[in-house]
């Protein structure tokens, strides 16, 4: 049975990234795209990665990006309002927030 690479390098950033070990985990999220993760999935990672650097335009713009590519997804949009928080654009982060409101509202049932 192969290995499946691509889900080791993502588990390996992902790990890396809980560790603080934020440049290898840059590398390792850089690494699995080559090698066949998708783009939303490292635009997520790279913008938690700098997230966790304190870095939230540069977070806002890689959570951007995986917003564009998968706009229903709540745990990025979460990550958004972080990044937009952090950046200092509270008008962006309250957005993101609604985003992940409507969101969740549609899919809670009704009572």
């Amino acid at each position: 049975m192969q290995p499946n690479l691509t889900q080791a390098a993502m588990r390996e950033s992902e790990a890396r990234l809980r560790l603080g070990e934020l440049e290898p985990a840059r590398a390792a999220a850089r690494h699995a795209r080559e090698i066949g993760a998708t783009e939303a999935w490292m635009e997520t990672q790279l913008g938690r990665i700098d997230l966790a650097a304190g870095l939230g335009p540069a977070a806002g713009r890689h959570l951007d990006r995986a917003v564009a590519i998968e706009p229903t997804n709540v745990s990025v949009l979460e990550d958004l309002a972080r990044a937009r928080e952090m950046a200092g654009d509270t008008t962006g982060a309250r957005a993101a927030r609604a985003r992940v409101a409507n969101l969740t509202r549609a899919v809670t049932p009704a009572r």
